[in-house]
């Protein structure tokens, strides 16, 4: 499709218009019979027609293959529309300039194709008419800047009128578009090759071209914007001094929403070195941004190009973070009026709704509109913080001076319009908030901040967060706190839709902290790393760009975390991130870290744990006698059983598998261990025998939590609840076929409770599918709606009637909702499953704080909360893949993925660590809730969180004194790093690796924190002296910690 466009004076005399029809590979003939039509109607003069003639061969910019094809019949349309537009000025003829625009249809066989013409005058009108009619269309674009006319072809076909399968050798529309002719094969081969390259890269591809042959330079990007961004990419050629003279946009079969196309941009003239690098970076920056109506801002002229860049992110980061800072007192009254831990948390998630309610998006983004110049003064602020090679950076001093300037302005012109007051003082922060940012670096995918915590509502975030960085791009945002300099957690990418997607972004920052600086540190008692979260949530309409929404986010962290000198960083520290898997993101933690490595990062082993090339936290269990197994997924083979590190079969039945360890499984799966070690020192203390407990789980066979619970559980388990349906039998569910399907999870595809077979329960047992209707039940009742059978089991008292038969005494939540049992629905729970004893959460987050305390002050449950229970598979995280790559470094495949021996020995050295704290820390709750009953066991795990914290920040203080003693280092470090990577590497040199500078906080890290641990699991009845004493005689104290075998 590209071809030159020439544009020359236009004329009138046919036999000039002759020769120029045939220039352009027009046939005569059809001119001929075309001009010949129209004169015969007597509706235009001949030297009207010509005139037309030479504005559609000459001024339209229209390349050659236009004309060779084209019929008589549309050529005479295209002649008469234009002829009727025609007006005299100096002398020739010209298109009415108020005219709206031209608008004919051309047929070419089967193949109906809109062209469109418009002049300076209706350009603007005509690109909005046709915004909504080109996206995933074949396009072309024509601009002649002697005659200043702008010709828009458009093809009818997309994408989607074709079944995806059709797309064989190629995946491009031209491959199977009708066309007047066939796409050249130079260019096809031009665009299969730059998708390839394309699809490869992570930033955004820009290749350019310059082509003396047509004196042009071309611009090859992928483009899938929702609507056609035409208009800004004209701006911004015309401010680099290029004049935007041809465009085309092939689109190509992708398997998501958003209609893709290969944009190929002209512009006249070479570009030298110099202005094609300032290009390309404006080009890739707007490739990063997360488009929105600030463009209008800069199409119009009202703000520069680098302007609507920072007033999109400005509006976004409002969005996102903006909290009501005035008239706070009695807000705050009321929070520290409040006794209840659970009604602070209400009341503060009022006044985080009510915020969110108040300064609505579209409120803020009109108000960004309405006063671009305010825009204007915060990123000349912005830039005299940021951008590289500022002689003179703005001090904090200043910038405070510039901040009541800026107050003032804003108090008078907003003095009836007080939201809009609050609103741009919030949007100030943006300038003294952030400490370091990638906005100047020329090549990134998305736009990413690093904040410090100011930017946070105090009321609605008490707990203090370290560390914020907040990331916008094309794709997707998002947010990341965390809780310590040293800090991991998941990364969780958000489900969204049209529907939900305000809710979501609305929401993001606050489920961050929850999950994160909040929930997720409570459980980092026995790894160095405190609690952090990434929470990702994709723009609406890239719902489904998964992989790209990840991107996005771990890129723009990468840039602030790698040394680059576009990045001025306010910060002044080195910064270390870790991300983990969670909802939606675990299929892409290989794909993170080794993007990190492309990227240079030295220790990118240890940037996301998860990774195919780790130890799986679900893979390994224990078996009777102390032998280690594993069961790994091999595919279409099926599942392979290895038994101390030798493969024993390789099987895709399962009565093989459980033949050789079915029933003798002591332990499964790293955060299985952990749970277990909680539930069977919990039930121990009371004189009850695992055996003789009866078990429920939510969560099923095909889960983590779920199929290791059932491989290893020594009791009966009599109800299982899982996204394939209700289980359960009063007499003890089949075993047997229960652990098989439970084996089936390292297999392909996976199976539910749906696979257990009916026929193997009891005469009082029952399976009701969540998607079934009309299912009879062993008492002669009916379930009509399995689905909301299988949504109000556990609150609906008519379940009673089964419960009472089962005895179930124990429940190990496997998996479900958050907050599945809660304030509302907690009594119903209590009445259906009364003879519960012992409660331990092996799932997150499955009871709220109220029905937790509710359970702990009306029943006499025995009940462990899941920052206790559930630290199996971060502490294996942490351990395989963080602190052994760290240790290993580049020898990390050589010396653990390809020797079975150091494998397998890292296996159960962690599993008997995860065991050994999870007995610990339960055993200790246990203990000081017997002196204090008042005082429940779920609330004992976070205040004992607390004080291991507390003590901590001790430690960090004094972290010299404890350097100064080599000797108390070795036996900390000996307590925290598994004994195989000691006898592996030896302790001078895990030191010497520790000792580097840029691990010296992770090193200081394993210290204080496994100093803390090992104080309360020795000292936690003791601890007020413990701390006295420490205080008294640091030296004394500490290694009155190290006197434990803890």
């Amino acid at each position: 499709m590209d071809h030159k466009a020439g544009c020359s004076p236009a004329f009138s005399r046919g036999t000039y218009i002759i020769k120029k029809a045939q220039s352009v590979n027009l046939d005569p003939s059809v001119l001929y019979e075309a001009v010949i039509d129209l004169s015969s109607e007597g509706l235009l003069t001949a030297n009207c027609i010509n005139m037309a003639a030479g504005i559609l061969l000459e001024d339209l910019g229209l390349p050659n293959y236009f004309f060779e094809n084209i019929k008589a019949g549309a050529l005479k349309q295209m002649l008469s529309s234009i002829a009727t537009s025609i007006t005299f000025k100096d002398g020739k003829g010209v298109l009415v300039g108020r005219v709206a625009h031209v608008d004919f249809d051309l047929e070419s066989e089967n193949n109906v194709q809109r062209v469109r013409i418009a002049t300076q005058e209706t350009r603007d009108s005509m690109e909005k008419v046709l915004e909504d009619q080109i996206p995933g269309h074949r396009r072309e674009y024509y601009y002649c800047p002697l005659s200043h006319y702008y010709t828009y072809i458009i093809r009818p076909e997309t994408v989607r009128d074709y079944d995806p399968d059709s797309f064989g050798t190629s995946r491009f529309l031209f491959s199977l578009a009708g066309d007047y002719t066939a796409t050249p094969a130079p260019t096809r081969r031009r665009y299969e090759r730059f998708l390839e390259a394309a699809e490869r890269a992570v930033t955004p591809l820009i290749e350019v071209f310059n082509l003396p042959e047509t004196g042009e330079t071309r611009l090859m990007f992928n483009s899938d914007f929702a609507s056609p961004q035409l208009p800004v990419f004209r701006k911004l050629f015309e401010d680099h001094g290029l004049v935007l003279n041809r465009a085309y946009w092939e689109p190509y079969c992708r398997k998501l929403p958003v209609p893709s196309s290969i944009c190929s941009l002209y512009a006249l003239g070479e570009l030298s070195r110099r202005k094609e690098a300032a290009l390309v970076a404006d080009l890739c920056a707007y490739l990063a941004f997360a488009v929105s109506d600030v463009t209008d801002l800069y199409v119009t002229g009202k703000l520069t190009f680098d302007e609507m860049l920072f007033a999109g992110n400005l509006v976004d980061f409002t969005h996102m973070f903006i909290y009501k800072e005035r008239d706070k007192a009695t807000d705050r009254e009321i929070l520290e009026s409040l006794v209840s831990k659970d009604h602070k948390e209400a009341f503060a998630g009022r006044i985080h709704g009510a915020n969110k309610s108040t300064y609505v998006s579209k409120l803020i983004l009109e108000t960004a509109l309405e006063n671009s110049d305010l825009i204007k003064i915060l990123y000349g602020l912005f830039e005299q913080r940021f951008k590289p090679g500022i002689q003179n950076r703005i001090t904090p001093e200043v910038l405070e001076q510039k901040f009541s300037a800026f107050d003032k302005i804003i108090a008078s012109r907003f003095m009836d319009a007080w939201q809009n007051y609050d609103i741009f003082r919030f949007m100030f922060r943006m300038v003294s908030c952030t400490l370091k940012t990638n906005f100047y670096k020329p090549e990134k995918r998305s736009f990413a901040f690093r904040f410090d915590n100011r930017i946070l509502d105090p009321l609605v975030f008490d707990r203090f967060v370290f560390g914020i960085f907040y990331v916008n791009g094309h794709y997707a945002c998002g947010t990341h706190l965390r809780a310590g300099d040293i800090a991991r957690g998941g990364l969780r990418l958000i489900r969204v839709s049209p529907s939900n997607y305000s809710t979501e972004i609305d929401n993001a920052v606050l489920l961050n902290y929850a999950l994160g600086p909040k929930a997720q540190r409570l459980k980092h008692k026995d790894i160095c790393e405190s609690g952090s979260k990434g929470v990702v949530v994709p723009h609406a309409v890239y719902a489904g760009h998964g992989m790209a929404a990840l991107y996005d986010y771990t890129e723009g962290i990468l840039d602030l975390t790698l040394e680059d000198s576009a990045v001025i960083d306010h910060y002044g520290k080195p910064e270390m991130v870790f991300f983990g898997p969670d909802e939606g993101t675990a299929p892409f933690m290989d794909a993170v870290a080794f993007r990190a490595r492309e990227r240079g990062y030295r220790y990118w082993r240890t940037l996301t744990t998860g990774k195919s090339f780790g130890i799986p936290h679900d893979t390994y269990g224990r078996i009777e006698g102390g032998d280690l197994f594993g069961l790994i997924d091999r595919r279409e083979q099926g599942t392979e059983l290895c038994i101390n590190g030798e493969t024993v079969l390789v099987t895709r039945n399962m009565d093989d598998i459980y033949e050789v360890v079915g029933g003798r499984i002591e332990t499964s799966g790293m955060t299985t261990t952990g749970v277990m070690g909680a539930f069977r020192t919990l039930v121990a203390h009371f004189g009850e025998s695992e055996e003789n407990l009866n078990l429920m789980m939510t969560g099923g066979p095909d889960g983590d939590l779920g199929g290791n619970e059932i491989q290893c559980y020594k009791g009966r388990i009599c109800l299982v609840i899982d996204g394939g349906s209700i289980l359960f039998d009063p007499d003890g569910l089949d075993r047997r076929e229960l652990t098989k399907i439970a084996f089936m999870r390292h297999s392909f595809p996976r199976a539910n409770s749906m696979a257990f077979p009916v026929d193997k329960l009891g005469s009082r047992g029952f399976r009701v599918p969540m998607k079934a209707r009309n299912i009879p039940l062993p008492d002669g009742t009916v379930v009509e709606d399995g689905a909301l059978f299988h949504r109000t089991f556990l609150s609906d008292p008519a379940n009673r009637r089964f419960i009472r038969e089962a005895d179930i005494r124990a429940f190990i939540p496997c998996g479900g909702f958050k907050d599945t049992v809660n304030r509302g629905n907690v009594k119903p729970f209590l009445s259906i499953f009364e003879e519960l004893k012992f409660i331990v959460e092996g799932a997150n987050v499955f009871f709220d704080d109220a029905a937790r305390r509710y359970i702990a002050t009306t029943t006499g449950i025995r009940h462990i909360k899941d920052t206790t229970a559930n630290k199996g598979g971060v502490f294996s995280s942490a351990v395989s893949e963080v602190l052994t790559g760290f240790l290993f470094g580049d020898d990390y495949e050589a010396n653990l993925l390809d020797d079975a021996e150091t494998r397998w020995a890292l296996i159960r050295d962690i599993l008997g660590l995860v065991e050994a704290n999870a007995r610990a820390e339960t055993a200790m709750l246990i203990r000081i809730h017997e002196t204090d009953p008042s005082v429940p066991l779920f609330d004992l795990s976070e205040r004992t969180s607390e004080q291991i914290f507390t003590l901590q920040a001790v430690f960090e203080k004094r972290i010299r004194e404890i350097l100064a003693d080599g000797d108390r280092v070795r036996q900390i470090l000996e307590r925290y790093i598994p004994g195989i990577l000691i006898r592996r590497l030896g302790m001078e040199k895990i030191m010497d690796i520790l000792n580097n500078p840029e691990l010296q906080a992770y090193r200081n890290a394993i210290l204080t924190k496994k100093l803390a641990s090992m104080a309360f699991y020795r000292y936690g009845l003791e601890w007020r002296d413990l701390l006295q004493r420490i205080e008294t005689d640091f030296a004394e104290g500490v290694r009155t910690i190290l006197s434990t075998s803890v």
